[in-house]
């Protein structure tokens, strides 16, 4: 056999090297870590994928029940006065139990594009902007409210010019709280005032499904419309990815991956209103996907321990097994020579004799 050494320094030799065992079990490594990476990146791919068609189907809900809201306030449109006794009930809700500060006050006066607004409780009274004096509506406008023989009271004011409303002053008696709201707006305010509203209305009715995080509605300058964050209605929240979407305006909705924040956000522009673009944004947690990827990850790198080790052992049995076979085979090579070295010599003897 061609690949025995002959002599007696084949007993000194390895059959089968240490390098090969070291070659083999470094190939086998390098077969199991390629495999986790694949099937790692496939479960995580797949997991994004139903959480992108969760967000996928939270938008279209989203956008349909914003549309058929909308397509039904046309009585509210032709009385305003009615929508606007929605505005200081929202922001009744959105103070809850706490009294507001004066920073507090002009928050929401700005947040609600309000051209005036006061808190009067039995205490005190603070209104926004500071400047202005008295209350809005005037201070008969509030006695119904201070005898307890009204809840609320409407005022409007028109121009002169036109017959049109002007400005309108609404106060209510505070349910979540104590004391009462009064406020005062423009006719386009309260149109802006009646869609946020609706919007938060919706936001309040879908928030909470599933790993929904938060809602955001956001006109074409990217003003906040409504939010799941009160705190963040009438900020800016731009960036490059929010510009792309309106720049495109993709049919499906764009997702991007917020690591940090441990969310998968996902945007579309939607048209709720005639000749009105909105951008819908859903943030969607993947604190779930992380955990089962974590575990996931954790098992392939165990499995695959496991494997190198049994896969090693196994290597190093068979190599040892080899090496005794190829050990004997050795040895019967090495007697035949030996027979044949004497079967020479007897023959010589024999024929000098």
């Amino acid at each position: 056999m061609a690949f025995l050494p002959k002599g007696p320094e084949q007993k000194k030799r390895w059959f089968f090297r240490p390098i090969f065992f070291l070659i083999i079990w470094g190939l086998l490594a390098l077969l199991l870590l390629v495999n986790g990476i694949f099937e790692s990146k496939r479960l995580k791919d797949n997991l994004y994928r139903l959480l992108y068609d969760e967000g996928s189907a939270l938008i279209a809900g989203l956008e349909k029940s914003a549309q058929a809201t909308f397509a039904s306030i046309t009585a509210l449109e032709a009385f305003p006065e009615a929508s606007a006794l929605l505005i200081p009930s929202s922001m009744d809700r959105e103070l809850g139990t706490k009294l507001p500060g004066e920073k507090e006050l002009a928050r929401l006066a700005k947040a609600w594009h309000l051209s005036m607004v006061s808190l009067i409780t039995p205490t005190r009274r603070l209104s926004y902007p500071t400047s202005q004096e008295g209350i809005p509506g005037g201070e008969s406008f509030l006695h119904p409210l201070l005898e307890g023989k009204s809840s609320y009271a409407i005022q409007r004011s028109e121009k002169k010019e036109t017959g049109q409303m002007d400005q309108i002053s609404v106060a209510i008696t505070r349910r979540e709280g104590e004391g009462i709201l009064a406020l005062r707006a423009d006719e386009p305010s309260i149109q802006k005032l009646r869609r946020r509203v609706i919007l938060q209305g919706l936001i309040e009715d879908w928030k909470g499904r599933g790993e929904l995080r938060y809602i955001t509605f956001q006109g074409e300058d990217l003003e906040v419309l409504s939010d799941t964050n009160p705190e963040q209605v009438g900020l800016k929240e731009e960036n490059g990815f929010l510009r792309q979407i309106l720049v495109q305006n993709p049919r499906e909705p764009a997702a991007q991956d917020l690591r940090e924040r441990k969310i998968l956000e996902l945007a579309k522009v939607v048209l709720v209103e005639p000749n009105t673009r909105w951008l819908l944004r859903v943030g969607l947690s993947t604190e779930r996907v992380n955990q089962i990827l974590e575990v996931d990850q954790r098992n392939i790198a165990l499995f695959s321990l496991f494997l190198l080790i049994f896969g090693g052992l196994g290597i190093a049995v068979v190599s040892r097994m080899e090496n005794r076979h190829l050990a004997r085979v050795g040895e019967m090579e090495e007697k035949i020579r030996q027979s044949e070295k004497l079967s020479s010599l007897a023959n010589l003897a024999a024929g000098v004799e």
